[in-house]
């Protein structure tokens, strides 16, 4: 199934993406592992600092997980 608003819906910001960390009520960790990445990945784009950016696929599940999609 795809979103037709998907290249709007796009926001690989580290701080949405802590937020639907948050939202779904796990750690980092344990939503990196139900999304499929491993947990420095998850690391990785949460952090300002680097250049790795979230999937679209990836922010989709963890808006799933949050409640929010």
């Amino acid at each position: 199934m795809s979103r037709p608003d998907a290249p709007l819906a796009y926001q690989p910001d580290p701080i949405y993406i802590r937020f639907l960390i948050h939202s779904s009520g796990l750690t980092q960790a344990e939503a990196a592992t139900l999304i499929g990445v491993t947990p420095r990945a998850m690391r990785r784009y949460l952090s300002a600092t680097d250049p790795r950016q979230i999937s679209y696929s990836c922010q989709f599940c963890l808006e799933a997980l949050a409640g929010v999609a």
